[in-house]
């Protein structure tokens, strides 16, 4: 039986935490970062919001983490991918 995700995207403010560490596979990166906002995307379940003023773990696929500063606040578009952990998405978010 093959389930799938349900899309959840947001426009998300994160604060990082701390540095970058290498990430689950080459060219990634995370982070620790606090959420500071959350705005879900219309028609995308709302799985982010109860995260304000919490911290998770930021995943950066390849090219965003040379992007987005070192300190924040960063506004980017995200998806809950895992227990406190979030996926910063590629699509122009510096």
């Amino acid at each position: 039986m093959s389930t799938s995700a349900r899309p959840n995207r947001a426009e998300v403010e994160l604060a990082p935490k701390g540095p970058r560490k290498p990430g689950p596979a080459q060219g990634w990166t995370e982070c620790e970062v606090e959420v500071i906002a959350v705005d879900p995307m219309p028609g995308e379940a709302d799985l982010l919001s109860g995260w304000r003023g919490r911290t998770m773990t930021a995943l950066l696929p390849p090219g965003v983490s040379e992007r987005l500063p070192d300190r924040g606040p960063w506004r980017v578009r995200a998806r809950l991918v895992g227990p406190a952990t979030l996926r910063i998405d590629d699509d122009e978010n510096a």
